[in-house]
């Protein structure tokens, strides 16, 4: 939309300097009634051609800005969700760091009940979390 804008500038520029010219004396071919007349109409007229795209660029400068903010606002939306999503699986990746340590003495691998145990724990612990959110609704 920019670029299409930029050849609306330069024309207008080409129109002004063609104005510039009309008022030159030198021209013969044209009386000056005439010269006046058609001059003050290109005037009229560039004014309010120039008014017109100056509303456009400004109504064009406003929906780039609510495009901006449309993508901020989903942007905004993504971190939230991954932040989260990073916050409901910290806890089992420190439980998981703990047993991915190789200790001499850990009295629950001894127990038969102690991994499905703390895999239990695990899921309640994601489902908690799955529900904690929901219920803040931040999800």
């Amino acid at each position: 939309m920019r670029q299409s804008t930029r050849s609306g500038r330069r024309n207008f520029q080409n129109l002004k300097s063609l104005l510039a010219m009309m008022n030159y004396d030198d021209i013969q071919w044209i009386s000056q009634p005439v010269k006046e007349l058609f001059h003050q109409e290109l005037t009229y007229q560039i004014d309010n051609l120039w008014q017109e795209y100056q509303a456009l660029r400004a109504w064009m400068s406003e929906l780039m800005e609510i495009q901006r903010d449309n993508i901020a606002s989903k942007t905004s939306e993504r971190i939230n969700r991954l932040t989260i999503l990073s916050t409901t699986f910290l806890p089992i990746t420190f439980i998981t760091g703990f047993y991915g340590m190789n200790f001499k003495y850990m009295p629950e691998l001894e127990q038969p009940w102690a991994y499905p145990l703390v895999i239990s724990i695990i899921v309640l612990i994601v489902i908690c979390s799955i529900i904690f959110a929901k219920r803040q609704r931040w999800l």
